[in-house]
């Protein structure tokens, strides 16, 4: 059988009681009791609140590039329905890039690798070699958007 824990009420302040509830910081009045209960229920709600707006996690940043694969002026999930619908502000046009390479959340970190939209600002911020492999997705993208207007004139020639 379970000691039994003697001590103060947190609640009534009774001394030399039989501490059982919130975890053993109260005895078993009624009203001890019913003021346990509402610290439960005030933990099992700060518990749920916790699970559907979890804490935000460590910043991470880019600090090496392997490659990209997209491109994209505007952010739809920053944009109100309204603005969606409608033409975009130049307030909120961003450039940003699709990047597979090396995240961490400082220098120290070896980071692990993922797939994910990194802002052209911080971009600028890599080295060299980093920006090289921007400028080659670029001058990529560039050519096949030339060909894109090419085969369009064609099309609409032939028309």
């Amino acid at each position: 059988m379970p000691e039994l824990i003697r001590g103060t009420c947190a609640h009534c302040e009774a001394e030399e009681v039989i501490l059982k509830y919130a975890r053993h910081t109260m005895c078993s009045k009624y009203a001890c009791q019913a003021a346990a209960h509402l610290l439960v229920i005030a933990r099992r709600s700060k518990a749920q609140s916790e699970e559907r707006n979890p804490k935000a996690a460590a910043p991470t940043y880019c600090y090496k590039i392997h490659s990209i694969h997209g491109q994209r002026d505007v952010d739809p999930g920053q944009l109100t329905a309204k603005k969606r619908r409608n033409a975009v502000d130049d307030a909120d046009y961003e450039d940003a890039y699709l990047v597979h390479g090396d995240f961490g959340e400082d220098a120290d970190d070896d980071g692990y690798k993922d797939t994910r939209w990194v802002l052209l600002s911080d971009i600028l911020t890599l080295s060299a070699t980093d920006l090289k492999v921007v400028v080659t997705y670029e001058k990529t993208l560039n050519k096949r958007q030339e060909k894109k207007r090419r085969a369009l004139e064609v099309a609409g020639d032939e028309e």
